[in-house]
């Protein structure tokens, strides 16, 4: 996470100087919450914090964004499950990509799984 920082931060002809870096999440809760310092962060990270007003956030502009991979065993065949974990997952982060946040047809997905692969249940946003 922090060489994507970095590069961000580069990118925008920012060089970062921290005073304290954390690799451990807990600890820069703790450290957050005594109001000394501030991080950098996904926003999951910190979902209970913000849900509770106790943390607040504030979006990076423009939007810091990373490529994200599905990895696989190499040189194994893959399970009809995993195959069907992997459309959905990809499908899912078109959408998003696309602005929907989610699949919109959940027979969409359906489509292409395969026999006997059980459906995913999704809560869109």
């Amino acid at each position: 996470m922090r060489g994507i920082i970095d590069d961000y931060a580069r990118a925008g002809d920012v060089e970062l100087a921290p005073h304290l870096q954390v690799d451990s999440v807990p600890l820069t809760k703790q450290t957050i919450a005594k109001g000394k310092f501030c991080t950098i962060m996904p926003l999951l990270t910190f979902e209970a914090e913000f849900g509770d007003r106790k943390f607040v956030g504030l979006p990076l502009q423009p939007a810091l964004t990373r490529t994200l991979y599905a990895a696989t065993r190499k040189g194994e065949s893959r399970s009809i499950y995993v195959d069907a974990l992997l459309e959905i997952v990809i499908a899912v982060f078109k959408e998003m990509a696309n602005g929907t946040g989610c699949i919109e047809d959940p027979d969409q997905a359906a489509a292409s799984r395969p026999v006997g692969v059980p459906a995913f249940n999704r809560v869109s946003e």
